[in-house]
């Protein structure tokens, strides 16, 4: 950032960073008047370990033990992320004209 004039860094309106607070920081200390988003990877991932957390927590709770092999919600636990095409092959029923954002 130091390379480029000040005309150039002053145009920056969004900066995309993932969570942490050191680039936070660095960025609001060079671009103060930057917005900041949060990257779409980093994102998907904390919601996939809040859910992964809280799935075993509750397991946990109402179990009292750990998931095992035959438990619904044990079996479920890698799905929010499994690939697309993988889901859609378990749910034959959808076809591409009832799911418009479903490439095929």
């Amino acid at each position: 950032m130091a390379d480029r004039d000040q005309a150039w860094r002053d145009a920056v309106q969004y900066v995309a960073i993932d969570m942490c607070t050191i680039f936070k920081s660095a960025i609001r200390r060079v671009q103060p008047q930057a917005t900041l988003v949060v990257d779409h990877f980093h994102l998907v991932q904390l919601a996939n370990q809040t859910l992964t957390e809280v799935r075993r927590q509750v397991t946990v709770t109402h179990r009292g033990r750990r998931g095992r092999k035959g438990n619904r919600e044990w079996e479920l636990r890698n799905r929010p992320t499994r690939s697309a095409a993988r889901m859609r092959g378990s749910t034959s029923t959808l076809s591409s004209t009832s799911c418009p954002t479903c490439p095929g």
